[in-house]
């Protein structure tokens, strides 16, 4: 009985050196401490519109893009995205979509989502941060997106 306890005992401290080890590792290695601002301009490279029948424009059609990150006209990164329209009305000049944006950083990714009107075009929009990877993991904050002669100009204000 003494022998299967200690046994028991050994594999339970090696599961947990194995485990602590595991998340130790999968720690960030320089995250975020403190309010971070991250700022760029996302140049589209790629895009597809998803159109689905009938012929013209419906909830639930949408596009899928992939962007430039640059900062002082240097490529600093990439994103990709989708948006679904979620509201039209008959003349298309109101529209809502639900957006979905991974912004991958030289220090990690971070995620956003949102929606976007066609009014925010002219004015910008906030839009949630919902967590990242590397150095933004779990973290939260404001995306403003500011539509600037076809550029969108992004910054995050992020919060560990």
């Amino acid at each position: 009985m003494f022998k299967k306890v200690i046994t028991l005992i050994s594999v339970v401290g090696a599961l947990a050196l194995v485990g602590g080890t595991i998340v130790y590792a999968a720690q960030p290695k320089n995250p975020i401490t403190g309010p971070t601002t991250v700022q760029f301009a996302a140049k589209t490279n790629m895009q597809h519109r998803m159109n689905h029948p009938p012929r013209h424009l419906n909830i639930g059609d949408g596009f899928a893009f992939h962007d430039l990150l640059l900062q002082n006209g240097k490529r600093v990164g990439a994103d990709a995205g989708s948006c679904t329209y979620t509201q039209l009305r008959p003349n298309h000049r109101l529209a809502s979509f639900l957006c979905n944006v991974t912004f991958a950083l030289p220090r990690g990714q971070v995620n956003v989502q949102g929606i976007i009107n066609f009014k925010d075009f002219r004015t910008g929009r906030a839009l949630g941060v919902d967590g990242g990877t590397g150095a933004y993991r779990a973290v939260r904050g404001i995306a403003m997106l500011n539509f600037q002669h076809q550029n969108l100009h992004v910054t995050l204000s992020l919060l560990p």
